[in-house]
């Protein structure tokens, strides 16, 4: 019996050395989009913050691919031992999940956080044949299966809100996927696809430009930046608001008090001053949800991605 308590006592003191001396090692940041798209932009500006307040160095690994679910399968499979982590957007996981059968759940992870936020736009070149949302609209419905579209994933929420803003007129057309937004920029700027969808932070240059003209973007209400854009809910596409937003998971099984150690640095850098600045300058909004808030904005954002999928065809 002493032999046991001893052994006890030897793991809790071993777990408790752990955390303490958490890390030890460089973390590994998996973000799952390609650099220069929201999900990675968000990522950099939190990053240099977390690092100062975790003591300790955050690697960014861009782990690209098939609407970034490959990147959260990779973490589904690591170690949990908090130097895997993701910091990235949500909707490989939160929507993703509620699309297709994937080679993980949302009970795979550890919700730590949810710090940056983005819009969805819908874009289109200047020369198109429509110049705002509602002639979008008509000329889609007189024109059924002759339009394109670029998503920047199928497990994406910009894909998902354009599905619903489909299945709520029933318009016909094709989603062209790329692995992340500038892909998506590029197809519509080189005259690939006919319109675009992607995350409005990164288009905003190309709109300031007038190499693209925005008809929608998601939201519960218009950018002050840009008041003559109207919302898919004043619109009337309700179905289609699903929130971009980025936070920080880790492995199911990672220990708690590494879990609670780093979203207590997470939380100090999202309510920081520069990362805040640096978000607004990048276009991006500021937020913070802890754990619970996290998994509650999860679990509607899944519920929302169920029913949109009710709508359409399944995904192959």
């Amino acid at each position: 019996m002493a032999k046991i308590l001893l052994l006890l006592l030897t793991l809790i003191t071993g777990l408790q050395v752990c955390a303490q001396d958490y890390p030890k090692a460089p973390i590994k940041a998996v973000v799952t989009f390609p650099p220069g798209g929201p999900a990675d932009v968000m990522a950099r500006i939190i990053q240099p913050v977390l690092e100062k307040n975790l003591s300790g160095a955050v690697w960014i690994e861009n782990r690209a691919g098939d609407g970034g679910w490959l990147g959260f399968a990779q973490v589904a499979q690591s170690k949990p031992d908090g130097y895997t982590i993701l910091v990235t957007t949500s909707a490989p996981l939160t929507l993703g999940t509620a699309m297709r059968k994937l080679p993980y759940s949302m009970d795979d992870f550890e919700a730590l956080g949810a710090f940056g936020t983005d819009s969805t736009a819908i874009v289109s070149r200047p020369d198109a044949p429509w110049k705002n949302f509602d002639e979008f609209l008509s000329f889609a419905t007189r024109n059924p299966n002759k339009l394109s579209y670029a998503s920047p994933g199928s497990a994406t929420a910009p894909y998902l809100t354009m599905e619903a803003v489909r299945a709520g007129r029933d318009l016909v057309f094709t989603a062209v996927h790329y692995p992340g937004t500038n892909p998506v920029n590029a197809s519509i700027l080189g005259g690939h696809t006919d319109f675009a969808v992607g995350g409005f932070a990164a288009m905003k240059n190309l709109v300031q430009s007038k190499k693209l003209i925005v008809l929608a973007i998601t939201g519960q209400r218009r950018d002050p930046d840009y008041p003559d854009i109207p919302t898919l809910e004043e619109k009337g596409f309700a179905l289609a608001n699903i929130g971009l937003w980025s936070g920080v998971w880790a492995p199911k099984g990672t220990p708690k008090d590494i879990l609670a150690k780093i979203s207590r640095a997470l939380e100090q850098s999202a309510k920081d001053p520069v990362v805040i600045e640096h978000s607004k300058a990048s276009g991006y909004g500021s937020l913070w949800l802890a754990s619970e808030g996290m998994r509650d904005l999860s679990k509607q954002d899944h519920e929302r991605a169920q029913k949109i999928m009710k709508l359409l065809k399944p995904i192959k």
